[in-house]
């Protein structure tokens, strides 16, 4: 889990994050796997708001693609689920949640991000975690990092 403090009240980063031309490739910055490149809707408008059940394709720089679908799609959470992983992370991760919230704090925002991984034996854990530590967690440092520089600059 990973968080960030934003000087925006929280509907101004809700607002900013969800924006739709704000695109995935462009937020999302990995250091050690290939970059998003682009997404392409499956199920749904992906209109802000109302994604429950929303579902999209995720492709990456090296070809390889994964599943993504809406859970919860509100002011304060928005929790999605990615599976169908054509990587070599298919042999090891069966599926992941992660959740984004929205929480006041001192005037602004604490944007909070959370992933967990199932494996897809249970003796796999210590390389999924291995994975979150050395993969994701960078990732989503940066990307908060952006976040905040975006949902910052825009509000002043």
């Amino acid at each position: 889990m990973h968080s960030v403090y934003i000087d925006a009240p929280p509907e101004h980063v809700w607002q900013w994050s969800n924006n739709p031309s704000l695109r995935l490739e462009d937020l999302v910055k990995f250091e050690n796997f290939p970059a998003v490149v682009g997404t392409q809707p499956l199920v749904g408008q992906w209109q802000p708001g109302q994604r429950e059940g929303d579902r999209r394709r995720v492709e990456f720089a090296d070809g390889h693609f994964l599943a993504e679908e809406v859970l919860i799609d509100s002011p304060d959470r928005f929790r999605y689920m990615i599976w169908g992983f054509t990587s070599p992370q298919r042999l090891v991760v069966r599926h992941g949640v992660a959740q984004f919230s929205y929480t006041p704090e001192n005037g602004g925002t604490r944007l909070t991000w959370q992933y967990t991984f199932l494996p897809t034996l249970g003796i796999l854990r210590p390389a999924v975690r291995s994975f979150l530590e050395s993969t994701m967690s960078p990732m989503m440092r940066a990307t908060l990092a952006a976040m905040r520089e975006g949902a910052e600059g825009r509000s002043r």
